[in-house]
């Protein structure tokens, strides 16, 4: 089930709070042909799957 509206930004807030860092959500076609955002997130990102 996707998130959208108000359950997106409950996850959102939900993890900002614990993880007690800013929060950005990707999908897939994001990081398609975009290997320095890859290269940044995997140097300094925090991997959640869902």
């Amino acid at each position: 089930m996707p998130l959208n509206g108000v359950r997106f930004y409950e996850l959102d807030e939900m993890l900002r709070e614990s993880l007690k860092k800013k929060v950005d959500h990707l999908d897939e076609s994001q990081l398609e042909n975009n290997t320095a955002l890859v290269r940044k997130i995997l140097q300094n990102g925090i991997k959640i799957y869902g």
